[in-house]
């Protein structure tokens, strides 16, 4: 007798096919060829639909392009403004929650899904994740190092201020006072790259103070950009506005702005956009 199995004939059509596939991982300019019969070695089709069984050897793959392709904790050169110019020097930062990396575990079922229905190409940008506040990648194709062309840049050492907004400088104060320098560490303002969590008007701040006491500030604008609770706020009870103030009686790591100048920040500075903290 010579007995044919519809279902078996089916399934295994299906599983030559997949064998065969291939398809181009595309993320932020690179691209990786993944070949099925390479990354899955236990796939059966039953019911119309393929099951995979062990995927390690797709996941150490997708966490090896992560590696080479994340941005986040990553340092590059920059150019950031100097007195009145947008392109004044170049420095060195380091991506803290900026940035964005391989969401790998959704990376993994859209590629199988993919392998599955046949396709040959899958975009990356559909499978990143970010840090911080939210996590939303943050950067992934922009200009400029990812950074964009609208950005706040904070220099530690000048107590100064820069917002560029599509390019353009559209504020500049040389007058804020960041974190306490000299003490306790907890107090410096953090350098790197960070983004705006949300906006909020009025607010009130809460925190320790370095004798354990706790404070509550009521500030007309808030704008932080670390989970710590660094951000931009106007300090209306700030009597030393100098240039060493920060040194030993600065912030507990905000930027301190005058309220008369709180507005130019509040105005042109967005949710999710890049602070850049340097020295």
């Amino acid at each position: 007798y010579n007995f044919t199995n519809k279902n078996l004939a089916v399934a295994k059509k299906k599983l030559n096919a997949l064998k065969k596939a291939e398809l181009t991982y595309k993320i932020n300019g690179k691209n990786y060829q993944l070949k099925a019969k390479d990354l899955l070695n236990d796939v059966s089709y039953q019911d119309n639909k393929y099951r995979f069984g062990d995927t390690s050897k797709l996941t150490e793959k997708l966490t090896q392009i992560d590696k080479e392709v994340s941005t986040l904790h990553k340092s590059y050169k920059l150019t950031v403004p100097v007195g009145n110019k947008v392109k004044g020097k170049t420095i060195t930062v380091e991506n803290k929650t900026w940035g964005w990396g391989v969401y790998v575990k959704k990376a993994r079922r859209l590629i199988l899904q993919a392998f599955a229905d046949g396709k040959t190409t899958f975009d990356g940008a559909d499978a990143i994740y970010g840090v911080g506040y939210s996590t939303y990648a943050h950067g992934y194709g922009k200009s400029n190092h990812e950074i964009g062309n609208t950005y706040a840049v904070v220099s530690l050492k000048k107590q100064e201020v820069w917002l560029v907004r599509k390019g353009k400088l559209v504020a500049h104060l040389d007058d804020v006072v960041t974190g306490t320098m000299e003490g306790s560490k907890g107090d410096q303002t953090p350098r790197g790259v960070w983004y705006i969590h949300y906006k909020e008007s009025p607010s009130t701040l809460r925190g320790t103070n370095d004798d354990g006491s706790s404070y509550a500030s009521p500030v007309k604008y808030w704008m932080p950009f670390t989970l710590s609770g660094c951000g931009f706020h106007d300090a209306s009870w700030r009597t030393d506005w100098s240039k060493k103030a920060y040194l030993r009686g600065g912030s507990h790591g905000c930027v301190n702005v005058k309220p008369s100048e709180i507005r130019k920040v509040w105005n042109n500075i967005s949710k999710n956009e890049p602070v850049i903290i340097y020295e």
